[in-house]
């Protein structure tokens, strides 16, 4: 699930709007982990808040990095965003 949840979020990135996160900016760019702001950030996703700004690709990639991102557990989540920080 690690693995599966950090390929979903280098592909988010790897979106034409994806650059800093998309809808999970605020998650993966600014580490906050914990699942409140996971979930805020698919409500978000869901609803298309940013339509405007962000396309349907990144729209899309945003929620199913965040959803798997959100199975794991609090220290899983830790390891995949120090992975992906490292990598990038």
């Amino acid at each position: 699930m690690k693995t599966e949840a950090l390929q979903l979020i280098k592909e988010l990135y790897n979106t034409i709007d994806g650059g800093v996160g998309g809808y999970g900016h605020i998650v993966f760019d600014d580490g906050n982990i914990e699942n409140g702001h996971i979930e805020w950030c698919i409500k978000e996703a869901k609803e298309n808040k940013y339509k405007n700004d962000l396309s349907e690709e990144t729209r899309l990639a945003s929620i199913k990095a965040l959803e798997c991102f959100l199975k794991l557990t609090e220290n899983e989540r830790e390891e995949v965003y120090d992975r992906f920080l490292s990598e990038n």
